[in-house]
């Protein structure tokens, strides 16, 4: 009786399970060599930000140009509207603009824009700081934005 006890149980348990597993649709992430970023759910954005993306990464795949490249990703940043996606492309565009705004090879100019971008994104940490209610640290990216701005000047 013991054992028959374990055994409805055991097969009460592999039931269940196999529901589950039939009844529960895994998280599926978009290709990171096409979105840029790590665990992106596409099917979470909203139609217009799923446009916007799709629309912008083309655009990225095709350009041979660093500079429209990370121009492309300031624009990902400033239009798509989804919290939790936005600021990955900005971290993204501010790290690549880092990279080449003081290079050596590029002119002046090419560094002004690089540095421009970057600039554009520390205040876009400053903007998402602002929006948690820690406006003190947004403060300081702010004006760390307006610093490297007017460094570049």
């Amino acid at each position: 009786m013991l054992m028959s006890a374990r055994l409805k149980n055991l097969f009460l348990v592999i039931i269940l399970s196999v529901f589950f597993a039939k009844n529960t649709k895994a998280q599926e992430f978009a290709d990171v060599s096409y979105y840029l970023i790590d665990s992106l759910n596409v099917d979470a954005l909203d139609e217009s930000d799923r446009y916007m993306l799709d629309s912008l990464l083309a655009i990225y795949h095709s350009s041979e140009e660093d500079s429209a490249k990370v121009g492309i990703l300031n624009k990902i940043t400033n239009n798509v509207m989804n919290d939790k996606v936005w600021p990955r492309y900005n971290d993204l565009s501010m790290r690549q603009a880092f990279s080449r705004m003081f290079s050596k090879s590029l002119s002046k100019d090419q560094q002004k824009y690089y540095a421009g971008i970057y600039a554009s994104g520390v205040g876009n940490v400053g903007y998402y700081e602002d929006q948690r209610g820690n406006t003190p640290l947004a403060l300081e990216y702010y004006f760390a934005s307006l610093d490297v701005k007017n460094t570049m000047v």
